[in-house]
């Protein structure tokens, strides 16, 4: 949920070209990805949250009133955060999983989340 926020944020305030190009995917994947398990979930009777922590509410808050340059940093830095505590929770949920159709879907969206956090570590690098 809050990855696709997260997305839609980059595009409308950062001028980067290169931030640009990954909020995109970030909005575009993650959509597709949050698409796949409300049909998993449904067709397993489980109530996905409708809205994430109050935490990550509090961090794209912050974002929105950050203002130029120091939203670009601020963005990146938030992104990364997010994208590593995502691979934790769908790692350990993969180890203790018995459940092979969310086993699968882990194995298909964990390589897109590491991609997604090893772009934004190189933008990263090149944010002053």
């Amino acid at each position: 949920i809050h990855e696709i926020a997260l997305g839609q944020l980059g595009t409308d305030k950062s001028k980067s070209p290169e931030i640009l190009v990954l909020s995109k995917m970030l909005t575009e994947e993650h959509t597709i990805a949050a698409a796949e398990l409300k049909i998993m979930a449904d067709k397993k009777n489980i109530s996905l949250p409708v809205s994430a922590e109050n935490d990550k509410d509090e961090n794209i808050g912050k974002l929105i009133k950050t203002k130029n340059a120091i939203f670009d940093k601020t963005y990146i830095d938030v992104v990364i955060q997010y994208h590593k505590e995502a691979i934790d929770k769908f790692e350990a949920e993969y180890s203790i999983s018995t459940d092979i159709e969310i086993k699968d879907y882990i194995a298909t969206v964990l390589p897109t989340l590491k991609k997604h956090l090893e772009q934004a570590e190189l933008i990263q690098k090149t944010i002053k």
